[in-house]
């Protein structure tokens, strides 16, 4: 009966064993997943970032046009009233 007992307690022992292995596997998993998540949503923020820069730049463009067409209208009505 020892040898029986001590194949038991062997078997239950390695049963345990692969209890945890698989716990840890299956939490590495989840980790892996939501890193793989976190990435996804860092990558979809950077790219929003970069269009938000593009947009940006096109914005400071335009009012520097606006602006200058403005200091020529001014200047054009400067000129205009001190011709009179």
């Amino acid at each position: 009966m020892g040898d029986k007992d001590e194949l038991t307690a062997a078997t239950e022992r390695l049963d345990s064993a692969l209890k945890v292995m698989e716990e840890k596997v299956a939490s590495r998993r989840q980790e892996d997943l939501q890193r793989e998540s976190l990435e996804e949503q860092v990558q979809t923020l950077e790219a929003r970032l970069d269009a938000e820069r593009e947009r940006s730049e096109k914005l400071v463009a335009a009012s520097e046009d606006a602006a200058q067409r403005i200091d020529k209208v001014m200047n054009s009505i400067e000129g205009m009233l001190q011709s009179k």
